[in-house]
């Protein structure tokens, strides 16, 4: 009996397995900075030449581990600035008035903090930009995808949350949410730069 590799079902079967693998690779590099930018570069297809899933993601994470080293100190130092926030809130130390004020902040640092985490590795995997014009980019997608963006922030907080729970069945939540991000992403960048024929473009002139 031959089998026919075209077969949608089959094709269904080895897209949901390289996504899960996607996100095993992942967890399994987490704490190294290029890693999801590497899964949503495999994911978006930005690396065109041949090889396997694992190959892909490799050689993306070799390609961007520069940049998203210093988105993820940027976005650490954001971080920050947010715990120290919270400390004010509710440490009772600082007068009542700068309570106040950081209890009135906080919640829309936090809001823009995660709309950048959500979006920041996608850009940064889909286009050749400086790193003021990816924080640029994702100003400008958040304008024109609003939608979009929640959706992106909403699957960050599960993705977090799947994670957090340190089981081993949570690569397969993983593998699912990193793929429907990455839909997303291609209904993003086809919205804000349809006129592309190219990988890796900016969205505008900075």
């Amino acid at each position: 009996m031959r089998i026919n590799f075209d077969n949608k079902f089959l094709q269904a079967m080895s897209d949901a397995f390289d996504a899960v693998w996607l996100a095993f690779l992942w967890m399994l590099f987490s704490l190294a900075i290029a890693a999801a930018t590497a899964v949503f570069s495999v994911h978006l297809g930005v690396d065109r030449q041949t090889g396997s899933v694992t190959l892909r993601f490799f050689r993306a994470f070799r390609a961007n581990i520069r940049q998203t080293l210093c988105i993820q100190l940027i976005l650490l130092a954001a971080a920050g600035v947010l715990a120290a926030d919270v400390y004010i809130c509710w440490s009772g130390e600082m007068p009542e008035a700068v309570q106040t004020v950081t209890r009135m902040t906080t919640p829309l640092l936090a809001i823009v903090t995660l709309g950048v985490m959500s979006c920041i590795y996608g850009v940064a995997a889909k286009l050749v930009v400086s790193i003021k014009q990816a924080f640029y980019d994702v100003l400008y997608i958040a304008v024109k995808k609003p939608l979009c963006v929640f959706g992106l922030m909403a699957l960050t907080v599960l993705a977090a949350l799947s994670a957090a729970s340190l089981l081993a069945f949570s690569v397969l939540p993983l593998g699912l949410i990193f793929y429907l991000q990455a839909k997303l992403f291609e209904r993003i960048f086809r919205a804000v730069m349809p006129q592309a024929e190219e990988d890796k473009m900016e969205i505008m002139n900075g």
